[in-house]
């Protein structure tokens, strides 16, 4: 092989790592990263072990954190140990709701007035994913029938009319 094919040859290989070496909204990764969102600390409970006392936990807010899928219409979602996670975020200046629904990236429109909360149209893109972890239809519909919240620590409720139709856990800040 001539040196200029095995340099070709290198930085090919090089742009391949690089690509599939990036979280679901395009930021690169880091070993340290994904092993610390793989597996939990010894210090942190585990979900057989359930969440914290009430008293150490802070409140986590509507708009600037990153929430985490874990319950939709009282079924719930399989934890993945990789990214990227069944989730949603809110950006309070520009009105906007967007996420991950398990395939394909949604985005769409909030109304916020108190505890009423409501989702305008929501799109998404079109990706074939076979393998997805939920039914995106059924994720996509509770985000659109959507009438109030509730937050109780890091655990955020969407409701329709008083029943829950997805519950989600704060997974950090938002990623804007």
């Amino acid at each position: 092989m001539t040196p200029l094919a095995r340099a070709l040859l290198s930085f090919s290989i090089l742009v391949v790592f690089l690509a599939c070496n990036k979280s679901d909204d395009g930021t690169p990764t880091t070993s340290a990263k994904a092993d610390t969102e793989q597996a939990p600390s010894p210090e942190s409970p585990t979900e057989s072990e359930g969440p914290e006392p009430e008293q150490a936990q802070e409140q986590a807010e509507l708009v600037g954190t990153n929430w985490r899928l874990v319950r939709l219409n009282q079924v719930p979602i399989p934890l993945q140990e990789i990214p990227p996670f069944v989730r949603l975020d809110l950006d309070e200046e520009k009105r906007t709701v967007t996420g991950f629904s398990g395939c394909n990236r949604f985005f769409g429109s909030y109304e916020l007035e108190g505890s009423s909360l409501r989702f305008g149209h929501v799109g998404a893109t079109r990706m074939a994913c076979p393998d997805s972890i939920i039914e995106e239809q059924r994720f996509l519909t509770a985000l659109t029938q959507t009438t109030s919240y509730q937050i109780r620590g890091n655990t955020l409720e969407l409701l329709e009319d008083g029943k829950v139709v997805a519950t989600f856990e704060a997974s950090g800040p938002s990623e804007r």
